[in-house]
């Protein structure tokens, strides 16, 4: 009951439609991966004097981490996060068999489900960082007052952490269903064999 309750919530739906053992062997991989990419945001934080203030001092860690994410390493977080998920549905596009376009995205969107919010949020937040990025690097003057800067700003911890969820998705759904691609090329080539027995079986049936 309580699955299929999140099966119905965007995003979490997502990591719900896949099995516990996928999860099980894809969360080490992922856990490297954060290590290594956040290490430095976080001693950078973590380095950083204690903020004067009556706030909790767990506020204000979270405080010196959004101020020690830039707007620009935003895009690069989203450019090496993002890409991986986005490159699965362009490859199921490319792979489905029809010429009508609608039904070719609506077929490469079943990757898991909920991947369609994951998709359009992922292409939201790129083109966000994208721009921003730009500007930054043609030296806008007057980029750090506008209404984009201070959105990417305040919303650096979410933005890089819907980077890292997407990039989790992509992790465990290469994965596989079983979390085990040995198991499953052996069962396969079982199951190639015993078809090919029983197709050979009835071929001799029939000749004699």
């Amino acid at each position: 009951m309580f699955l299929n309750f999140l099966r119905n919530i965007p995003l979490i739906q997502c990591l719900v439609a896949f099995p516990w053992v996928s999860h099980k062997a894809a969360f080490p991989k992922f856990l490297i991966l954060l290590l290594i990419s956040t290490s430095p945001v976080l001693l950078a934080a973590l380095l950083s004097p204690i903020p004067i203030g009556e706030n909790p001092l767990p506020e204000k860690l979270l405080s010196m981490l959004q101020q020690n994410i830039s707007v620009s390493e935003q895009f690069v977080y989203a450019a090496s996060f993002l890409a991986p998920t986005l490159f699965l549905i362009f490859e199921r596009y490319r792979d489905v068999e029809s010429n009508d376009a609608v039904s070719k995205f609506n077929e490469a969107t079943k990757v898991y489900k909920g991947y369609v919010w994951v998709f359009f949020f992922s292409v939201f937040i790129l083109l966000l960082t994208v721009s921003a990025f730009s500007a930054i690097k043609t030296d806008y003057p007057l980029f750090q007052n506008t209404f984009l800067h201070h959105l990417l700003s305040s919303g650096a911890i979410y933005n890089d952490g819907f980077s890292l969820y997407s990039r989790y998705l992509s992790i465990v759904q290469s994965i596989g269903p079983r979390g085990n691609y040995v198991s499953e090329t052996r069962a396969e080539e079982a199951g190639l064999a015993k078809s090919f027995k029983k197709r050979i079986k009835d071929r001799e049936a029939t000749n004699g």
